[in-house]
């Protein structure tokens, strides 16, 4: 069996943020594989203005090329309608029946889990690595953990990752603004999104 992790989001651009924390879900050495997996059309970002994908698969195959750990998955794409996590969850498992997949998100949704859509069925088939940033308590975290554990027989894992104030929301003014991205995203990034205008 394969332990498989995924970095999902709509990577609008990619960022040394999801970088971080998928390399440092990569040091506990649990998972064969990492896999940053494009959103075609996420139910949550009705209002953000998200690029072709075809860009946003390119930037990201350029930030990871020198990570052989690290895959890109076209999955969510493919999809028609609104693409929601359990659906993935479900249909990964289907069709991959010998591999775990872990679901890699903040303490921030960790919170919010029992929100999403669907959550009693994704919550007992889904397993999480919960990426810590300073900001929130860790024993709340862990709590949390718990009583999810409890009522849903959830997997969890925990990682800690540096303070990393960049998210792809402040990238995209800093372009509009014609500021510097350098160091907010690999040079790689960096040099195609000027290349192909993006965001401007």
């Amino acid at each position: 069996m394969k332990n498989i992790a995924i970095m999902g989001g709509t990577f609008n651009p990619i960022h040394i943020g999801h970088l971080i924390a998928a390399q440092c879900t990569n040091d506990h050495h649990l998972f064969e594989e990492i896999w940053f997996m494009p959103s075609g059309n996420p139910p949550h970002k009705e209002d953000e203005i998200i690029i072709d994908v075809a860009h946003r698969m390119e930037m990201c195959r350029l930030a990871i090329k020198n990570n052989p750990t690290f895959r890109i998955s076209d999955y969510e794409l493919n999809r028609n309608g609104k693409v929601y996590s359990v659906d993935t969850f479900a249909m990964l498992q289907k069709e991959f029946p010998e591999n775990k997949y872990w679901l890699i998100i903040g303490t921030d949704s960790l919170f919010n889990l029992e929100k999403w859509y669907n959550h009693k069925k994704l919550l007992k088939i889904g397993a999480f690595v919960i990426v810590h940033r300073s900001g929130y308590d860790e024993e709340e975290s862990l709590e949390q953990q718990a009583r999810l554990r409890e009522c849903y027989n959830t997997s969890f894992m925990n990682v800690h990752m540096p303070q990393i104030e960049v998210s792809s929301t402040l990238i995209r003014k800093r372009i509009a603004e014609g500021k510097s991205i350098n160091h907010y995203v690999p040079d790689a990034v960096s040099d195609y999104i000027n290349k192909h205008k993006l965001y401007t």
